[in-house]
């Protein structure tokens, strides 16, 4: 009956309520947590059907490879799988002969692709543009129909040569 004892325990037994109160709330947060952890897999290496390859919408005015490459991956399911890429598509080029890598002096200096006759009988070819960054005046390689159709008609072994 020791009253500076009744208080020590008293202390005691809040302290333990207020631990277990807040061990229970933990707990609960961390159970909240896992089943709203999002888990990301890996996406799988593009690929792509001869039925997606025939869904692939043309356009009947030259386009550039970035717009094309638009199209190309609109259908597939491009949360599961990677995107095709222009650059991708570019190096099969050269490796094929089609395109040759230029450096140009502006004023970010860059890499472009420059279309060979080859590619210039596909549909090939380059147009001026304004660089949307820079401002300046600039070539830009365009794909016509023929050209499109030719990208799509191999876009199979694109998807096995050099797997990014």
């Amino acid at each position: 009956n020791d009253e500076k004892i009744i208080k020590c325990f008293s202390f005691i037994n809040e302290t333990l309520d207020d631990y277990l109160k807040l061990s229970a709330k933990v707990e609960k947060l961390e159970s909240e947590r896992e089943k709203s952890k999002v888990v990301l897999l890996k996406k799988e290496k593009f690929a792509i059907t001869k039925e997606q390859c025939d869904e692939i919408k043309l356009s009947l005015k030259p386009v550039t490879m970035m717009a094309f490459m638009k199209n190309v991956n609109s259908v597939i399911d491009s949360s599961a799988m990677e995107k095709l890429t222009p650059s991708r598509v570019n190096k099969w080029l050269v490796e094929r002969g089609f395109l040759r890598q230029a450096k140009v002096q502006t004023v970010i200096n860059k890499t472009v692709f420059r279309p060979c006759e080859e590619a210039l009988r596909l549909g090939m070819t380059e147009v001026e543009a304004v660089d949307a960054k820079s401002g300046e005046i600039k070539k830009q390689l365009v794909l016509d129909e023929k050209a499109q159709l030719f990208i799509i008609e191999n876009l199979q072994e694109i998807a096995k040569s050099d797997k990014q």
